[in-house]
């Protein structure tokens, strides 16, 4: 009676082992779940964005850190998860797990320049202005550096129509000297190479220091003209 009890007891474990090893839904392999990571340069003037990257599932990675990516007159503050810089926050170097597909826009913060002076080019003339110290000037630089083509007005001056308005403070000038540079209405770029009696009214933006030579440099119909913070 032991004897059979035994045989039919291996009997019946060799029969469930058998038909362990013949389940193949035991061995059923899950696919692990992975998500990219995408960087976006958003609007750098020099570097490419990292390569997006395809991360598995609960697996921790170091976030960029940047390196190589500039912006004309702006510094590079991390990453974030939309493109103006109004989403969530993520630092360079910052341990992260992906939990979905996710782009991220490098985040650019604009320098406010200290400089009070400016470079202006004209061809192969150059000469430098001096800022005044207003509201205008603080929106005006951050449009710089800009290369325009400006047309003659009067013929005592340089006109360019911005694309942005600038906040003003216009006052009444009787008289307008060579090298000023002021604001006509609320976009109105004029760079005066001629001194004459005006009575108009402009926001004031600085001063051409060395304007010996204006003149000549300006005395064409349109003229390509460079301004630039020195």
């Amino acid at each position: 009676m032991g004897k059979t009890f035994k045989f039919l007891v291996l009997f019946s474990l060799s029969v469930i082992l058998f038909s362990c090893n013949n389940d193949d839904s035991l061995y059923e392999i899950v696919p692990t779940i992975q998500y990219t990571l995408t960087y976006d340069a958003n609007g750098a003037t020099s570097g490419s964005a990292p390569e997006a990257i395809a991360v598995d599932e609960g697996r921790r990675i170091t976030l960029d850190n940047g390196a190589g990516l500039t912006r004309t007159n702006h510094t590079f503050e991390g990453w974030n998860t939309v493109a103006d810089g109004l989403g969530t926050d993520y630092a360079a170097g910052e341990s992260y797990t992906l939990s979905s597909n996710i782009t991220l826009y490098a985040k650019w913060v604009e320098m406010q320049s200290s400089s009070n002076n400016m470079k202006i080019t004209v061809g192969t003339r150059t000469f430098t202005a001096t800022f005044i110290s207003n509201n205008t000037v603080t929106e005006f630089k951050k449009m710089l550096p800009m290369t325009i083509n400006m047309s003659d007005v009067n013929s005592n001056e340089k006109y360019y129509v911005l694309p942005n308005s600038l906040p003003t403070a216009a006052q009444r000038y009787p008289t307008i000297n060579n090298g000023d540079i002021m604001l006509w209405g609320t976009n109105g770029l004029v760079l005066f190479y001629e001194t004459f009696s005006s009575g108009h009214s402009y926001t004031p933006i600085g001063k051409v220091n060395n304007p010996d030579g204006l003149k000549s440099a300006l005395s064409v119909s349109t003229v390509m003209v460079t301004f630039e913070l020195e």
